[in-house]
């Protein structure tokens, strides 16, 4: 393509986008993007244009005050109150005392309950520390467990998962 060319093109394409911007140039086609050196047609048509017209609604009637009272429910609830009790009072040490360490079967708390207990023996040696399992899962009561750390336990660490 010759340079003529070249600057013919160019100035068509801007020719072109000058008028489809101005409104007055329509689809000319693909020949004139693609280097077409013929000067853009502009082409005039009568088209029919369907205006849509939104219409108010009246205002419904005003509705006379009423003596009746109605009862709602709040959609958020109301909690129940909290009991507040104070934490469980700290050893001074943990010797000869025993600490149970409940497993509530939570998946994969295996391998940590039993560096957990590892470590804990480590560190105090004089207390015991007994591994047990809950009955069903963390959210099952197991009521013989609970009264065996009781009246057996000084403490217990259970666990909960992540």
């Amino acid at each position: 393509m010759s340079s003529a060319e070249k600057e013919q093109k160019k100035v068509s394409r801007r020719r072109f986008v000058r008028q489809a911007a101005a409104g007055t140039a329509a689809a000319v086609g693909a020949g004139l993007l693609a280097g077409c050196s013929q000067e853009p047609q502009i082409v005039k048509e009568t088209v029919e244009v369907i205006k849509e017209v939104t219409v108010a609604a009246p205002a419904p009637a005003a509705v006379p005050p009423s003596e009746e009272l109605l009862t709602v429910l709040n959609p958020l609830g109301q909690p129940p109150g909290a009991e507040l009790k104070p934490l469980a009072p700290r050893f001074d040490t943990l010797d000869d005392k025993t600490v149970y360490i409940v497993d509530v079967k939570f998946g994969g708390t295996k391998p940590f309950l039993s560096e957990l207990q590892t470590a804990l023996e480590a560190k105090h040696p004089k207390t015991t520390f007994v591994v047990r399992e809950k009955l069903g899962n963390y959210f099952d009561d197991d009521p013989e467990l609970w009264a065996e750390i009781k009246d057996k336990g000084a403490g217990a660490i259970i666990l909960v998962g992540h």
